[in-house]
């Protein structure tokens, strides 16, 4: 049977729309019809790939599109996001959801008014190693999850709108939202948090690329979170040891995620699960949500955990500004 065609358009034309972009190619009946990016030269550069017509003016994008990819700087997100709901159309938006909770709060609202599809950009929920992880966290094989460990470390950006004073939002909202909703994802909601932030470049203190938090979630599992952008030796490991058995997955870079080891306790020998480099989330990702926008599926990346992430990585800033100090999250639940 025959997909139906599905018009879709890009609000911000840069690395990772492209990288949208080439997902969309694997995916049967889709139309790439038009892209928006303030700098015409990079919607020129994207349509070139795709077919689609480029140009300055989201209206366009929007008018053209049944979906929209909006892969603009999250200071733009609230703006561009809303416009589509706005307009009846549905949208993918790029991680995190927004800068600040008041924009995070507001996109939500509107998509809760529309019935639209909107979701948020949380890709690595559809990497093969965390679906494995997912799996044998609910199947009780750890037993009782009692902690969540991630340690990431690489080099961040140097240039671009992460390094703009006008448009960055550091480190911990704009990329460690992934490992937040990753910790969600496996093993429930986030009760509060404690942190720690530093900048490694003197030259733009406001820039955090260092962070250490510790959390505790509702469930009363711990959790700590160690990340940077400052370290010139790349390497991932994330954890959850339970009762009965420690699960880790490993990669040699921030982002890639490629040896899971399960080891139970009454078992001499660990289980070793060996995934595939590179690997393209997006791709899952994109396919699901456009299964989402044609035959309704349900979305797994609803734009609310956008909200949810942002939450904890405002409330770690927050508790760096105020010397480590214990934020709890409960009272400012958006929990419907």
């Amino acid at each position: 049977m025959m997909e139906r065609e599905l018009k879709v358009g890009f609000i911000g034309s840069g690395y990772i729309a492209r990288e949208h972009a080439a997902a969309l190619r694997n995916i049967t009946g889709i139309q790439v019809a038009a892209c928006a990016d303030a700098d015409i030269s990079r919607a020129e550069e994207l349509a070139t790939l795709t077919g689609c017509r480029p140009t300055t003016d989201i209206a366009e994008v929007i008018d053209a599109s049944d979906a929209v990819w909006v892969c603009t700087p999250p200071k733009w997100h609230r703006a561009h996001v809303t416009a589509c709901l706005e307009a009846g159309k549905h949208v993918y938006c790029e991680k995190p959801l927004a800068t600040t909770l008041e924009d995070g709060q507001a996109i939500v609202a509107k998509a809760d008014a529309s019935d639209a599809v909107a979701a948020i950009g949380f890709n690595f929920r559809f990497h093969e190693p965390w679906q494995k992880c997912k799996s044998i966290v609910d199947s009780g094989e750890l037993g009782e999850p009692v902690m969540f460990l991630c340690q990431r470390l690489g080099a961040g950006s140097t240039g671009g709108w992460r390094r703009d004073p006008k448009e960055l939002c550091g480190m911990t909202i704009e990329s460690v939202s992934h490992n937040v909703d990753l910790l969600r994802f496996v093993l429930g909601e986030v009760s509060d948090v404690s942190a720690r932030l530093a900048a490694a470049d003197p030259s733009q203190p406001e820039f955090d690329n260092c962070l250490i938090a510790d959390l505790r979630l509702r469930s009363g599992v711990i959790a700590s979170i160690q990340a940077t952008w400052a370290s010139g030796v790349p390497a991932t490991r994330h954890g959850v040891i339970g009762t009965a058995a420690t699960l880790l997955i490993e990669g040699p870079s921030q982002f890639e995620f490629d040896l899971l080891r399960l080891s139970k306790r009454d078992q001499e020998e660990e289980q070793v699960y060996h995934f595939s480099l590179p690997a393209n989330p997006l791709q899952g990702a994109c396919q699901h949500f456009v299964a989402a926008v044609r035959n309704g599926a349900a979305l797994q990346i609803p734009i609310r955990d956008g909200l949810r992430a942002l939450e904890v990585c405002t409330a770690m800033v927050r508790s760096a500004g105020l010397d480590g100090k214990v934020i709890s999250l409960e009272a400012d639940s958006t929990e419907t």
